[in-house]
C-alpha cells in the first residue's frame, strides 16, 4: 500500500520546512517505488498575486526526490497553503511511466490515493496511464463526487481536489487516514498512518502541560468530508456517508450511472 499526506495552511505562519521533509519522507515506509508533491501557493506574477499549481514526481522514493525539489527553482518554501504527498507502493503501471505517479490527474481533480481500486475502466474515458488511481478519478470526473465514489469497489484512502478550488475532499473505507491540527499555527496535517503524524510527538510532549492546541483524530470511515482552504481555520463539512464500498464492483449499477451520463450527454448535445 501507499503512504499519502496532506498540509492545508489557514494562518499567515509558513508551515515549517524540515515538518514537510521529515513528513514526505516518513511515508516511505509504505511504499518507495515512486513519490510526488503537489501543492498551491500565491505568488507575485507582473505584480498580481496568482495561484501557482506545481506536481512534481518521479520514480524515486521520497527521500531522494526531496533534494530535487528543494535544489529546483519550485522549491517548497512553506508558504505553500496546501500540499500533497505521496509515496507509491506499486501495483499497476511501470513507475517509469510519470503519469502512472502519484498526483494522478483528470481534466479537473488532482487526487493521490492509498489502497487498490478494482473497478471497470470507463469505455469512453481518456486514460494516460495504467493505474487504479486513475480509474477512481475518472468516475469521480464523469459522475460527480458523491456519485463517483459510491460506485467504486475496492480499498481505498483518497485526498483530492479540484485544481485551483479553496477546498479539498478526504474521504476512506477500509484504509487509515488520520488528521492532526495544530491550533496556534493553523495547520492541519494529515496521513495514512498515526504514527506518521508530524504533531504528534509534539502533542505527547504538550500534553504534560495540559495544552490542547494540537488535536489528532481518525477520518470517519466510509464518510466523505469537504475541508474549505478559505476559512481562518478548517471548516470540515460532512458530505455524505458512502457505506456501500463492495470489494466487487456492482456492474449493473455503473452500467446504469453509464446509460444516464451518456443520454445526458446526448440531450446537451441536442440543445445546443
Amino acid at each position: 500500500m501507499c503512504g499519502i499526506g496532506f498540509f492545508a495552511r489557514y494562518k499567515t505562519k509558513k508551515v515549517d520546512v524540515a515538518l514537510i521533509k521529515d513528513t514526505f519522507e516518513a511515508l516511505e515506509s509504505r511504499g518507495t517505488d515512486a513519490s510526488g508533491i503537489y501543492y498551491e501557493r500565491i505568488e507575485k506574477i507582473k505584480g498580481k498575486d496568482t495561484v501557482v499549481v506545481k506536481a512534481i514526481k518521479a520514480p524515486f522514493k521520497a527521500s531522494d526526490l526531496w533534494p530535487v525539489i528543494q535544489d529546483s527553482k519550485h522549491a517548497i518554501n512553506g508558504s505553500e497553503y496546501f500540499i500533497m504527498l505521496h509515496s507509491r507502493n506499486k501495483t499497476q503501471g511501470t513507475e517509469y511511466k510519470n503519469v502512472n505517479n502519484h498526483p494522478v490527474f483528470s481534466k479537473q481533480y488532482a487526487l493521490i490515493h492509498n489502497g487498490m481500486v478494482t473497478s471497470d475502466h470507463l469505455d469512453f474515458y481518456p486514460y494516460s496511464g495504467e493505474v487504479d488511481s486513475e480509474v477512481a478519478i475518472s468516475y469521480i470526473e464523469t459522475f460527480g463526487i458523491g456519485k463517483g465514489l459510491s460506485l467504486l469497489s475496492g480499498s481505498m484512502a483518497f485526498i483530492f481536489k479540484k485544481i485551483r478550488a479553496r477546498e479539498f475532499y478526504i474521504f476512506r473505507h477500509t484504509n487509515p487516514l488520520n488528521l492532526a491540527y495544530n491550533q496556534k499555527d493553523g495547520i492541519l496535517c494529515g496521513t495514512s498512518l498515526e504514527d506518521q503524524l508530524p504533531y504528534k510527538k509534539e502533542m505527547e510532549l504538550q500534553n504534560r502541560l495540559i495544552d490542547p492546541s494540537i488535536i489528532i483524530s481518525e477520518v470517519n470511515k466510509s464518510t466523505l468530508f469537504k475541508i474549505s482552504l478559505r476559512t481562518p481555520k478548517p471548516e470540515i463539512e460532512k458530505l455524505e456517508e458512502i457505506s456501500d464500498v463492495y470489494v466487487y464492483q456492482r456492474k449493473d449499477e455503473v452500467k446504469k450511472a453509464i446509460e444516464e451520463f451518456k443520454s445526458k450527454k446526448i440531450s446537451k448535445g441536442k440543445t445546443k
